[in-house]
Formats: C-alpha cells, sequence, structure tokens
C-alpha cells in the first residue's frame, strides 16, 4: 500500500464515523476528503496501467464526487 492509499484510507475512515454519528463537522471534512482523494486519483493517472492503481484513482473519483455532493 503506497502512502496515498494509506492516506485515503484513514481519511475514509474518519469519514465513516463522522457520518454515522451525524457530526456537525461532516460537511467541513468532506472538503478534506474530497481534496484528499482528489490527489489521490491524480498519483493514480501516473501509474493506472496497474491494476490496483487504476481502481484505486475511480474509487477516488466517485468518493469525491460524493463529498463534493455534502462540502461546504
Amino acid at each position: 500500500m503506497n502512502i496515498c492509499s494509506s492516506q485515503v484510507e484513514a481519511v475514509c475512515a474518519a469519514l465513516e464515523l463522522l457520518a454515522s454519528a451525524e457530526s456537525k463537522h461532516l460537511p467541513q471534512f468532506s472538503k478534506s476528503v474530497m481534496d484528499i482523494c482528489n490527489d489521490c486519483a491524480e498519483e493514480c493517472k501516473k501509474t493506472d496501467k496497474h491494476p490496483k492503481c487504476k481502481a484505486c484513482g475511480e474509487a477516488c473519483l466517485a468518493c469525491a464526487k460524493e463529498c463534493k455532493a455534502i462540502a461546504v
């Protein structure tokens, strides 16, 4: 696991916890997660010939899109 995907894993786990707790901080935190996921997707583009990198990039773009819908 590279540094990019480990950061995404950490923030997505935190995002899930905030969402399940109906935290008032969810919209603000979603903005940060969106930024991290977009950065990771950009890194994954560099090596998207690898199936794991391609899948990670696609997942990050999908996550970023969902985060954008609730971000402030």
